[in-house]
């Protein structure tokens, strides 16, 4: 499930280049796949799902609400994160996708398309889940990896994400701070 809103910035055109080029070599993958987008997408993307018949594995459904997303999230085998590619203007990705912690939260596995260099990529490797770069090549390998069961999917459970950790951890750094101030 892919869980947010996809734009210019944001796009699936590479996850869905990778999963045509999955379905020209399987052609059960419907019965294998489906990937569920609750969002808004963009026109030219609806395009690319309708001139390679992807519409049987790729379903675009309704927006929900926030805690509609966090039950979708909570349910899916695996959640679809896709960042956006600013490899042009920026050699690290210096934004932290929110929707990120909600990702965590749920403990399902994630498949993160990011840059290699950020916040999300230094999340995504460190809670054992998968960082993939823009490359279609990169994707088509990880998706059929998964489909495989090379790739089972991260058993973190969020423990050093946690909203009161967190919280924690700030409070005892401020107070920290705030002795070394005296």
């Amino acid at each position: 499930s892919y869980v947010g809103h996809c734009d210019e910035i944001r796009t699936p055109k590479q996850f869905f280049e990778a999963l045509t080029k999955l379905k020209e070599h399987d052609e059960n993958l419907k019965d294998k796949l489906e990937v569920s987008f609750y969002g808004d997408l963009a026109d030219r993307d609806k395009v690319i799902l309708i001139d390679n018949d992807l519409t049987e594995i790729v379903k675009v459904r309704k927006n929900v609400s926030y805690f509609e997303s966090l039950d979708i999230m909570s349910n899916s085998n695996w959640l679809l994160l896709i960042d956006a590619n600013l490899s042009i203007i920026l050699d690290n990705n210096i934004f932290f996708a929110a929707k990120l912690a909600d990702y965590l939260g749920s403990k399902t596995p994630i498949f993160g398309i990011t840059m290699y260099n950020g916040p999300s990529a230094d999340i995504l490797r460190e809670t054992n889940n998968i960082v993939s770069s823009f490359s279609v090549e990169e994707i088509y390998m990880n998706l059929r990896a998964i489909l495989d069961g090379k790739i089972k999917g991260s058993n973190y459970n969020g423990e050093k994400y946690n909203a009161k950790k967190v919280a924690q951890d700030f409070d005892t750094m401020v107070e920290n701070l705030i002795k070394d101030e005296k």
